[in-house]
């Protein structure tokens, strides 16, 4: 027979009568003399765990609150927070003592308790899923000889590592770990399961980040080898039937410098009846990673490449990435073109999607383009863009205008600081810098752009299933958020009646734009927008202002490109809309799911990775004085933005006296009066760098 505890027999009668003294509930319980301190202290745990009241010396059941399924997020050694699966994934402060052992990533049956702070809180009741959790981490020598893991990540508490479960590492090093998890959820511990490198070189701590998401460096055998052997057959006289022939056309590739996996092409003609035809050629992957194949599960699995500092994890093999799908110059390669008419000042007029092959002419380079249209080219530049320099003006006024008929109709252009990673030819990082962005790299976004859209509206109208990029409206409640901070900020901004529009968002951008509050308003914007996401419904883009738009443009690097590339080409190749249904309604929901997972968990290991090697080379800098602006403002600290896009902190020790948070912008020294305001430029010291961490932490300079 199961025993019934104390602190449930006291509930049971708390439950009946309501509310009694601590004789009468001891009363009722008819206790026998030495159960009287297991009572005793069994009351107060119920007392101290909130789940009882004490009041003018009665107790009573606190009101429990609705019961619902979340998932963990970040977990800390005394607190953590977990998002409701139901609604709109509202976010819950647990308290440490009612974690009942769950990590990030865990399935959890919550209930909701009384609130002690502005956030929600909640207790953990169960555990309804518990995948296995890994994660990366440094190994820490401790004094008494013992060794703990220091997790990075969602985990951030230190977890002790048996002798027998180090695996040779030693103290310093960044290892990937798997947490044992304790039986009664209090006392888990860390086994480690690959040592990287030191936790002090960036590329150490990217490998185990890395490793932590199960994100795969290599290729599996099969699927490398499928890749080759397409890359040895080439092009086959029998892949041009059916393809218009565009390898006389005068066809150029803009990227970066560094880039290899060249997906896109642009080509431009006038065209004898007025206007232009601006075609967007795209590698046409799906026509050598086939439905099913080893080739296409890996693709889907992996979603995108992932890009950070000097290193890619790519979504294919090199042999396609880099080799036969890639549109390098004098090459013949297969492509899906978008050739879309527009009239003199760009507007779209008619579009047609064409199965091609192409032949790029010229490797064009960002930074060169931008030379060359600003007028300060090199006599050797101007001369290897002489055959497409009449093209690109001509597009840059085009693309120009795209650009700001898009602002025009609500479009939202939301800055954020992008790290440009300089390495010498050792791999030795020498410098950082904000990433540069000029004509160029507008021109080739605003072609893209144009081509995404024009492939949304075929499929639409073509009611195909599909892959779309949609962007929903921001949720209600940080809509409040965010002009309930503008009012507080002093920015004069009537809220709207019903749904926000973009181009309120515009306006309010442009009224703050080269002033103090630009950094704060633009990131409260940022916070306020919902996560784009694909999905097989379309629903609009709301920050492009957009009623259909998709990504059509990199099939190389993104998973949805390749999908819809595959539906495109087989519409155009004649199969009917009632069997690309039939063969494809599933797989497009299933892509967009997944999709969107990969792009999710991509932009968090970049964010990690990049954050390593930026504090890697500031460590280089330690005890050096910079001055930067105020980025962000909490109430433990302030962040401060350096001219490199170096971000670190400045924590409330290093100011030396306590401070009042105005809960918004500004932090207030108690003692001195000393503001730090957001958009504010402050002299700081660099005192601190953590490359495993990624953190950078600063002092001012008074």
């Amino acid at each position: 027979m199961e025993r019934v505890s104390m602190e449930e027999r006291i509930t049971e009668v708390l439950r009946r009568h309501k509310k009694l003294t601590a004789k009468g509930i001891a009363k009722r319980m008819n206790l026998g003399r030495r159960e009287r301190g297991r009572f005793a202290s069994a009351l107060e745990k119920l007392r101290a765990e909130g789940q009882a009241t004490l009041r003018d010396g009665h107790y009573a059941l606190a009101a429990q609150g609705r019961t619902f399924e979340g998932v963990m997020g970040p977990v800390h050694g005394r607190f953590a927070f977990a998002a409701a699966e139901e609604g709109d994934g509202e976010d819950f402060f647990i308290p440490g003592r009612f974690l009942r052992g769950a990590l990030p990533g865990d399935r959890v049956l919550l209930r909701e308790k009384a609130s002690r702070g502005e956030k929600r809180e909640a207790e953990v009741l169960r555990l309804l899923s518990a995948p296995e959790y890994r994660a990366s981490g440094t190994l820490r020598r401790q004094e008494d000889g013992s060794y703990w893991f220091y997790a990075d990540g969602d985990l951030r508490q230190e977890l002790p590592v048996f002798p027998s479960e180090r695996g040779g590492a030693q103290e310093g090093d960044k290892v990937l770990a798997q947490v044992q998890r304790a039986e009664d959820g209090r006392f888990h511990r860390a086994a480690v399961l690959v040592r990287t490198g030191s936790a002090e070189d960036a590329r150490a701590c990217a490998r185990a980040i890395l490793l932590a998401e199960g994100i795969a460096e290599t290729f599996p055998p099969q699927v490398l080898e499928a890749a080759e052997s397409l890359e040895r057959e080439g092009i086959p006289p029998e892949a041009l039937e059916g393809r218009l022939d565009l390898r006389e056309s005068l066809i150029f590739t803009i990227d970066g410098a560094h880039s290899k996996d060249l997906d896109d092409a642009v080509s431009l003609r006038a065209l004898p009846e007025g206007g232009y035809e601006l075609g967007v050629h795209i590698a046409d992957v799906s026509h050598y990673v086939r439905p099913c194949s080893p080739l296409d599960e890996e693709a889907f699995e992996r979603g995108t490449s992932i890009y950070f500092a000097d290193q890619v994890v790519p979504m294919l093999p090199p042999a396609l990435s880099n080799g036969i799908c890639s549109l390098n110059p004098g090459e013949d390669r297969l492509t899906l073109s978008a050739l879309l008419r527009l009239d003199e000042s760009g507007d779209l007029m008619e579009y047609q999607f064409c199965r091609t092959v192409i032949r790029s002419k010229l490797r064009g380079v960002y930074e060169e383009v931008n030379a060359l249209l600003a007028g300060e080219a090199s006599p050797e530049i101007v001369q290897k863009y002489a055959p497409v320099e009449a093209a690109l003006r001509r597009l840059d006024a085009l693309t120009a205008d795209l650009a700001r008929r898009r602002r025009a109709h609500g479009a939202v252009d939301l800055s954020s600081v992008e790290t440009e990673f300089n390495f010498d030819e050792a791999g030795c990082l020498t410098a950082i810098a904000p990433r540069a962005s000029g004509a160029a790299e507008r021109l080739i976004e605003e072609a893209m752009l144009l081509a995404n859209q024009a492939a949304a509206r075929y499929a639409a109208g073509q009611e195909l299933p599909f892959v779309y990029r949609i962007h929903e409206p921001p949720p209600e409640d940080r809509t409040d958020a965010l002009f309930d901070l503008l009012h507080r900020l002093g920015i004069k901004a009537q809220r709207p009646k019903g749904e926000l529009p973009p181009a309120a968002l515009r306006d309010i951008l442009a009224s703050v734009k080269g002033g103090d509050l630009e950094m704060v308003v633009n990131s409260q914007i940022l916070r306020t927008m919902s996560k784009a996401r694909y999905s097989a419904e379309n629903l609009g883009h709301y920050g492009l202002g957009l009623k259909l738009y998709t990504h059509f443009t990199s099939p190389i690097r993104r998973y949805p490109d390749l999908c819809i590339h595959r539906i495109l080409s087989e519409s155009l190749c004649g199969a009917s809309q009632s069997d690309l249904l039939r063969r494809y309604s599933g797989f497009v929901q299933a892509a967009g799911e997944q999709s969107s997972s990969r792009e999710l968990r991509a932009m968090q290991v970049e964010r990690q990775c990049d954050g390593c090697f930026i504090a890697q080379y500031m460590g280089g800098h330690t005890g050096e004085e910079a001055e930067g602006i105020i980025s962000g403002v909490t109430p433990y600290g302030f962040y401060v933005l350096l001219p490199n896009s170096a971000e670190g902190m400045v924590r409330l020790e290093a100011i030396g006296e306590p401070c009042d948070y105005d809960g918004a912008v500004a932090l207030t020294g108690s003692l001195t009066g000393r503001q730090y305001r957001v958009g504010q430029t402050i002299a700081v010291r660099i005192e601190k760098a953590e490359v495993s961490s990624g953190k950078v932490d600063f002092s001012p300079i008074r």
